[in-house]
């Protein structure tokens, strides 16, 4: 019988404490589950898998407490329901060692904002190719403008904070 696994992250602590963004997952995750048991009955629920204050960019999914624990508890069917394609990738070569390691376990991943994740054309293995790309562009400029901000604020003499 498949199970259904939730997983879920954020990557600064203060998000985690706050609790909004991964209570937000938790729910999406949830309603998604219903979504596929309305299709597949019997698909179980095997709980959720969540990551508070671990950076995606800096952290590959399989050196993630959360994202480990869990993976070393799929079985070929099993499935793996996330909110977006960031909370599990930030990193194009991250993506891609795990979307061949699931495609070789038999492990369906539903990721919410990219229906078609796991489809094996060559239409989606491109489209996949630039939503990990995007993400790695997204955190690198995130970086960038931190770092930006940083500068000015030494230039002006004002308190980093």
């Amino acid at each position: 019988m498949a199970t259904a696994r939730g997983y879920e992250r954020v990557s600064e602590e203060e998000q985690a404490n706050k609790g909004l963004s991964l209570e937000v997952q938790r729910e999406t995750v949830e309603s998604m589950f219903e979504e596929a048991r309305a299709v597949e009955p019997s698909l179980k629920w095997g709980g959720h898998f969540t990551e508070e204050g671990v950076s995606a960019a800096k952290v590959h999914f399989l050196n993630r407490k959360q994202g480990k624990s869990m993976h070393d508890r799929l079985e070929p069917g099993y499935l793996i329901l996330i909110t977006k394609f960031d909370r599990a990738f930030r990193n194009v070569k991250d993506y891609l060692a795990m979307a061949d390691i699931w495609r070789e376990r038999k492990i369906r991943v539903r990721i919410l904002d990219c229906p078609d994740f796991m489809c094996d054309t060559p239409v989606a293995n491109f489209m996949n190719l630039v939503r990990a790309g995007a993400a790695q562009y997204e955190r690198e400029m995130i970086v960038q403008r931190i770092k930006e901000g940083i500068a000015h604020r030494r230039d002006k003499g004002l308190r980093l904070s």
